[in-house]
């Protein structure tokens, strides 16, 4: 018997079509997906930099040196006044199981909140105090400098805003 003669399946427009179609569906869900897992999450809010989210304090310390920032980060580990990643990883775990316990108690994840608000609490006045200190160890020319380098990045425009 002969063979069919033809193509067996879907034609070659068809084909390309699917594949074009494909390619536009994983790059929307890249997008999408891209927008939801980068760091900060999504931006909603408009105008609000996620820079000043972290706190007040950011563009100061981001502003002194690299060796600086690292020996404040240091002191504030070595004080016992920030916890270990295994101890955040551990008060992650217990606010998933609260938020999965059923009766569902309202008052455990809020204790909870409280405690990690209170060691960020503890970290930023412990990081302060420290900035503070580096601080009054700066001549005039060096605090002048470091002034002008803060200026500057506060003056920078945000890139969603370009």
């Amino acid at each position: 018997m002969s063979e069919p003669v033809g193509p067996s399946g879907p034609s070659r427009r068809w084909r390309w079509l699917l594949g074009v179609s494909l390619a536009l569906n994983l790059l929307i869900i890249g997008a999408v997906g891209g927008a939801i897992l980068r760091p900060g999450g999504p931006v909603r809010g408009g105008d609000i930099d996620r820079s000043e989210m972290r706190g007040f304090g950011a563009p100061y310390v981001r502003e002194l040196p690299r060796a600086t920032q690292r020996k404040l980060f240091r002191a504030l580990r070595q004080q016992g006044q920030w916890p270990s990643r295994a101890d955040r990883r551990a008060a992650y775990e217990e606010m998933i199981e609260a938020l999965r316990a059923q009766p569902f108690d309202p008052s455990r994840p809020e204790k909870l909140l409280n405690a990690q608000a209170e060691t960020v609490a503890v970290a930023q006045r412990t990081i302060q105090a420290a900035w503070l200190r580096h601080l009054t160890e700066m001549n005039n020319t060096q605090r002048a400098a470091y002034a002008d380098r803060l200026e500057q990045r506060l003056r920078r425009t945000p890139r969603k805003e370009r």
